[in-house]
C-alpha cells in the first residue's frame, strides 16, 4: 500500500472517529443547550419586566456570555493542570 493512500485511511478514520465521538456526546449537549435556552430567555423577560430595554440586553449579553464562557474555559484548564484538549474552544 502506497504512502498517499495509508494517510488518506488514517485521515478517513480520524474524521470516523472524530464523528462517532460527537454522536455519543450531541444528545447531551443538545439538552444542556436547551437549558441554557431556556434560564436565558427567563433571565430576558426579568430584565424586560424591570424595564431594560432589548437593546441594551442584545448589546451586553452576548459580550457576557462570551466573558462566561472563557472563564469557565480558563478555570477547567487550570483545574486539569494545564491540558490543551478544551484550548481551541478559547481561540
Amino acid at each position: 500500500m502506497g504512502k498517499e493512500r495509508r494517510r488518506k485511511m488514517t485521515i478517513d478514520n480520524q474524521l470516523n472517529q472524530l464523528e462517532l465521538s460527537w454522536k455519543s456526546y450531541e444528545w447531551l449537549i443538545k439538552d444542556r443547550l436547551i437549558k441554557i435556552d431556556e434560564i436565558t430567555r427567563s433571565m430576558i423577560k426579568e430584565m424586560h419586566l424591570c424595564g431594560v430595554p432589548s437593546s441594551m440586553i442584545a448589546e451586553h449579553l452576548p459580550r457576557r456570555f462570551e466573558d462566561l464562557k472563557r472563564r469557565v474555559v480558563d478555570e477547567n484548564d487550570r483545574r486539569f493542570h494545564g491540558n490543551q484538549h478544551s484550548r481551541m474552544v478559547n481561540e
